[in-house]
């Protein structure tokens, strides 16, 4: 007589839980997965800065100058974004 032992769940294994253990476990996995997945997009708050006694306050647009040191303002973008300089070729 030849005794095999199988250590993977075989379709037996789930032939014993009845129609309604089955849906248990679909629907708790499928709540587990929901909670996973709604975790992982919480927004995250944006943490205050502050220096000397007062918040720091973030501007819709940037300030730049025409000349910054050896830097000269060629561009800028319409929404203020950002700025292109080029610096002096000494």
């Amino acid at each position: 007589m030849i005794v095999g032992i199988t250590l993977l769940p075989t379709r037996n294994l789930f032939l014993r839980f009845g129609t309604r253990m089955k849906s248990q476990f679909l629907v708790i996995g499928v709540i587990g997965v929901t909670a996973l997945t709604l975790a992982g997009c919480q927004r995250h708050k944006r943490a205050d800065v502050v220096v000397g006694g007062h918040t720091l306050a973030v501007s819709e647009r940037l300030v730049c100058p025409e000349q910054q040191g050896a830097f000269r303002r060629t561009a800028q973008a319409d929404d203020g974004q950002s700025c292109d300089y080029v610096g002096s070729e000494d």
